[in-house]
């Protein structure tokens, strides 16, 4: 098995600009491995492009 993993900031931005992600494929420092998590990965995804001054 493969690991596919995508590295992203804690604004689920990744290293190209204007690109986001979310979901289980994601990686970025203290993650927490629970469904929930991925549920707020898209949230805090959606925030970020809708609002991008607000952190």
């Amino acid at each position: 098995m493969h690991e596919w993993n995508m590295q992203v900031d804690d604004q689920m931005l990744t290293n190209i600009p204007g690109i986001h992600a979310a979901g289980d494929f994601v990686t970025y420092p203290n993650k927490v491995e629970l469904i929930a998590g991925m549920f707020t990965n898209g949230i805090v995804a959606l925030r970020r492009i809708t609002c991008p001054g607000v952190k």
